[in-house]
């Protein structure tokens, strides 16, 4: 917020608009970086089964939890950004190069991947679907929540709704 309005106070013109430019350089970087951190926390959810460490697990949930956090603050914040920068502009055919939208898109557009490799991550840890298919029901004589693949499932909730619970704003 500060660095608009610095600038504003030497100029009104181009080098305002440039600054506006470089803010979406840097935050469209910032979500590239973000994104692939994302990938990998869900290729180490979704392929790395070996992976057993709870703390290694937490850690990559609260991660995609954090990411969700962080691309839901920065949506809200880059068109106010924008728009500020748009009133202190001077110049009308200035004001019309101030674009957040793109951003903005691509903030929320990173908040639904997080979230998405968060709950994929989650459905392949819990190997229900598997646990389902491989079960003969033709014979099973009683039911019950003992069976294996419950217990996996269980034991992936017990890892990672906590984290969640602790990490994602409401």
């Amino acid at each position: 917020k500060k660095v608009p309005r610095r600038c504003s106070n030497l100029t009104r013109g181009k080098p305002l608009c440039a600054l506006h430019l470089v803010f979406v350089n840097v935050l469209t970087a910032y979500a590239d970086r973000l994104r692939k951190r994302c990938d990998a926390a869900g290729t180490l959810l979704r392929t790395d089964m070996k992976q057993k460490d709870p703390e290694k697990l937490t850690a990559e949930y609260r991660c995609l939890c954090l990411v969700v956090n962080t691309a839901e603050w920065c949506a809200q914040t880059v068109t106010p950004l924008g728009e500020s920068v748009t009133r202190m502009l001077a110049d009308d055919n200035l004001k019309t190069r101030i674009d957040s939208d793109s951003i903005e898109d691509a903030f929320h557009q990173l908040v639904t991947h997080a979230l998405g490799t968060l709950v994929s991550g989650v459905e392949t840890r819990t190997e229900v679907a598997v646990g389902v298919t491989k079960v003969n029901w033709s014979q099973v004589e009683s039911t019950g929540d003992e069976s294996d693949y419950v217990k996996r499932a269980a034991a992936t909730l017990a890892t990672a709704v906590p984290p969640v619970r602790t990490t994602v704003r409401h």
